[in-house]
């Protein structure tokens, strides 16, 4: 009686470890979060709105959450459609089991989007001074970006959100007296700051390149640290 018992206690063992073993590395296919995330997204910005397709859920039993991924997305703002190659977000299981839906992080991953269409998606998230800046005067350009939003309890973005990427053929004019043309670097942006990489452009038909550019924002000032070469 006793191995019978430890046979189909073993057995029951074996289950849940190979269905906790699936959770965690292959995931399951789910329709059961899309509406949930969509209305996550409005509740940050009313103007923005997800086109979600397969929606990946997976166990992580080591800290009691839950990932949630879905592949080529698209983003709708403001009449603008942004092809994103994933967005990631984090639940913790207390939500699923309560039915009390939280994201504690969103993470998206773009593929080679025009520049001033993330900036303006950005900027829906958080907005800045310096933001706007960029959104004004840069004329074209690509990205290739990854956003890594966090919140709060109460559902609002933490300051601790982080931008890193790169950019190419970047143009724009500043005052009608400076040209830039071909303006490409790797970028990591944190709340005000802003750190430049590897950094080449044409400045008004000269040369120019940087291996790194530091940009510290404190209220409306810039401080800009870095070394320019020609």
């Amino acid at each position: 009686m006793i191995k019978k018992i430890i046979k189909i206690l073993s057995i029951i063992l074996l289950i849940v470890t190979l269905f906790i073993f699936y959770l965690s590395f292959i995931g399951i296919k789910t329709e059961k979060f899309n509406e949930r995330i969509k209305n996550k997204v409005l509740e940050i910005d009313k103007k923005i709105s997800l086109d979600l397709h397969d929606v990946k859920f997976l166990l992580n039993p080591f800290n009691f959450t839950g990932s949630i991924a879905t592949s080529n997305p698209t983003i709708l703002f403001e009449g603008n459609k942004l092809q994103i190659k994933n967005i990631k977000t984090k639940i913790s299981l207390r939500s699923l089991i309560f039915n009390e839906f939280s994201i504690d992080e969103l993470q998206i991953s773009t593929k080679a989007i025009k520049l001033n269409d993330l900036i303006s998606l950005t900027r829906s998230f958080k907005n800045s001074t310096g933001l706007f800046l960029l959104n004004s005067i840069i004329k074209d350009g690509s990205i290739l970006a990854d956003i890594n939003l966090k919140f709060n309890d109460n559902g609002t973005i933490k300051n601790n959100y982080q931008l890193n990427g790169f950019v190419t053929n970047i143009k724009f004019n500043l005052l009608n007296q400076y040209n830039v043309r071909n303006l490409n670097f790797e970028f990591d942006i944190r709340k005000d700051k802003y750190l430049l990489k590897k950094l080449k452009t044409d400045f008004n038909n000269i040369k120019l390149s940087s291996p790194s550019i530091e940009i510290d924002q404190e209220k409306n000032l810039f401080l800009v640290k870095g070394k320019i070469l020609s």
